[in-house]
């Protein structure tokens, strides 16, 4: 057809009007392009890398994905990135598909921007999506127990045998908290069990609670003890939620620690066990917080 001059320039006509992509497909394709561009900067950085590093960035990736099982068909890489968005920005989805069928098999892992993001992600564990009418599964990943493990068993090639390093698993995250739970309280309803090296409720940038916190505590049979004691105690009107850091909430728990008969938690005779709460320390100290929360004490039985 012939060229049209309009001042100094050339316009050819379209000969296909339909292959111009839409505003929606034009944004999709600078997504695409963005992510491809991220990709290879990250391949560039991983390159320059040490071994150590890489181990290191490996491991830090594995900690921000979660496995999430129990996905009906009708679920694709979209939906479910689209519902673990209302947690925090997520990096990645892979759903894991039959090689001859293409078909995914009802589990992926995905990856979220954001540590931080994990321990809420975490709670969405037995909850229904908006996208099915049946609950899911969300698991952490065990990637820090298998790191420390690697690393433990290094160096105790390097010391004949003989480990060094350190334990993991005084770290506790305690979930399904209410908002008005602070550091002082949990430091006493955890005292009873043994000696706490830190406590922190987890505040967003005004200050109000995430609903998690993270206590760690001086050695791991003390951690145990508190997490078989305390996980599913109602704080409240809300079971906490309790877990070694790095694993589900609520996940493998057992009931060590707690007397089967009173339902009261009981330490280990002769153990550096601190200053027992016991029922009466334990009730008071719930009147104060719904007290705090404004919420009134159940009534004394007749």
């Amino acid at each position: 057809s012939p060229e049209r001059k309009e001042g100094a320039l050339t316009l050819i006509p379209n000969p296909n009007p339909n292959s111009n992509p839409s505003p929606h497909e034009g944004g999709r394709s600078r997504s695409r392009s963005r992510e491809r561009g991220r990709r290879e900067a990250e391949r560039d950085e991983r390159r320059r890398m040490t071994p150590e590093e890489k181990q290191l960035a490996e491991l830090e990736r594995d900690q921000r994905t979660v496995f999430v099982s129990q996905l009906v068909k009708k679920a694709d890489e979209r939906k479910v990135k689209s519902y673990f968005e209302n947690i925090g920005k997520v990096r990645n989805v892979i759903m894991i598909r039959d090689r001859n069928t293409g078909r995914h098999k009802g589990f992926a892992y995905v990856e979220m921007d954001d540590l931080e993001d994990v321990p809420k992600v975490l709670m969405l564990h037995d909850i229904a999506p908006d996208f099915q009418k049946f609950p899911i599964i969300v698991k952490a990943s065990e990637a820090e127990k298998n790191f420390a493990a690697k690393k433990e068993a290094e160096e105790a090639k390097k010391n004949g045998g003989v480990s060094t390093a350190p334990k993991e698993r005084r770290r506790l995250y305690v979930g399904n908290l209410h908002v008005t739970v602070a550091d002082a309280d949990l430091m006493r309803l955890f005292a009873p069990f043994g000696e706490i090296d830190s406590v922190l409720v987890q505040r967003n940038e005004l200050g109000v609670s995430r609903g998690y916190a993270f206590v760690a505590f001086k050695d791991e049979k003390t951690a145990e003890l508190a997490l078989g004691g305390m996980n599913g105690v109602e704080v409240l009107g809300q079971a906490l939620k309790i877990n070694f850091m790095g694993e589900g909430p609520g996940s493998r728990i057992t009931s060590a620690g707690k007397d089967p008969n009173t339902n009261e938690t009981r330490l280990e005779e002769g153990g550096d066990s601190g200053v027992s709460l016991g029922a009466g320390g334990r009730a008071e100290l719930m009147a104060k917080l719904g007290e705090r929360a404004g919420i009134a004490p159940a009534p004394a039985p007749a």
